[in-house]
């Protein structure tokens, strides 16, 4: 019991101490880009994992958040509702649910099956500096990170 209550603080700890990191790994997570996680996970050093994570923020940068449309078919007639996306494409029926479990928005409408991805908080130039500082001095594994990234049902 006492070592789950420990297991709990660490995990809200990292959560307050790196949002951004965070934040930025459920990104790759929603979108399906697992490969980014994994690429950040098993860094081997301080250097390769902030590597990483300049990669992700520039990949990120690089998108134009848009609005799309969303039907809201429970009702007679049809009304849209707006969301903001930094990604978002058109996906199959049978990947409904794979994108729901990784945490994408998904958008039905008439017989369109559209997935959308937020547009994630970066990391801050002082998140970064204490990540190295932690990373460096053998206090955290990048893996802690990508896990708490990966758990589902938790905010960030």
């Amino acid at each position: 019991m006492a070592a789950a209550q420990s297991v709990d603080l660490r995990n809200r700890d990292l959560r307050s101490r790196f949002p951004g990191v965070i934040n930025l790994l459920r990104f790759f997570r929603a979108a399906n880009q697992l490969y980014m996680i994994d690429r950040f996970a098993n860094a081997p050093d301080s250097r390769t994992a902030l590597e990483v994570l300049r990669e992700m923020e520039s990949i990120v940068l690089r998108l134009t958040p848009k609005t799309i449309e969303e039907c809201d078919t429970g009702e007679q007639k049809q009304k849209q509702i707006k969301v903001k996306a930094c990604l978002s494409g058109e996906i199959r029926k049978d990947e409904v649910e794979l994108y729901k479990r990784l945490g994408a928005k998904v958008i039905e409408c008439k017989d369109k099956i559209i997935f959308a991805v937020w547009c994630p908080k970066l990391p801050t130039d002082k998140e970064l500096s204490e990540l190295k500082e932690a990373l460096d001095n053998y206090d955290l594994k990048p893996a802690e990170l990508a896990a708490l990234a990966m758990a589902r049902g938790v905010k960030g």
